[in-house]
């Protein structure tokens, strides 16, 4: 009841200018996993299944290491929609449950979302707080130690995400 006619192209302009990026980052992950798979880029990086079924423990801590480091670079979404092909067999080479995957993946992309360079979420906050993004990144160092330790705890322990199943 308080939107009237009048305003409603400008809500359109605004949903538009919003979710436009959010939509070309996602195409534009899209297509670079299509063209990851039409190379075949999983079928070469089976060399490190071996690897990963000879010594899981040290391929699980890789794995958080490496989707950390990709949280911190890429956004959540096009990360998984990128590099889950990629890396879900090798997971389950090092004996990973599928679900374990996801929500271990899940977790260490969050985390990135409030680690510079990209934290997208410094972003929304210090435009919400109305604060410089360096004071707010400031802010959230020590907890990104202790997000760091509970991803580590999450990876290691599949018990405590498969505990539903």
């Amino acid at each position: 009841k308080t939107i009237k006619l009048k305003d409603i192209p400008g809500i359109f302009a605004e949903a538009v200018s919003t979710y436009a990026p959010l939509l070309f980052v996602l195409m534009c992950a899209t297509a670079f996993s299509r063209v990851m798979t039409l190379l075949r880029v999983p079928q070469l990086l089976s060399g490190s299944i071996e690897v990963a079924t000879a010594y899981p423990l040290l391929v699980k801590l890789l794995l958080v290491a490496l989707l950390l480091v990709i949280g911190c670079i890429f956004d959540g979404i096009p990360a998984i929609i990128i590099f889950t092909p990629l890396l879900l067999p090798i997971a389950q080479a090092a004996g990973m449950n599928i679900v374990h995957f996801g929500v271990v993946m899940t977790v260490l992309l969050a985390i990135g979302q409030v680690t510079p360079p990209m934290g997208v979420n410094l972003f929304v906050g210090s435009r919400i707080g109305e604060i410089p993004v360096l004071s707010l990144a400031k802010k959230c160092l020590p907890l990104l130690g202790v997000f760091a330790v509970a991803a580590v705890i999450i990876a290691l322990v599949p018990a405590l995400s498969l505990a539903l199943l």
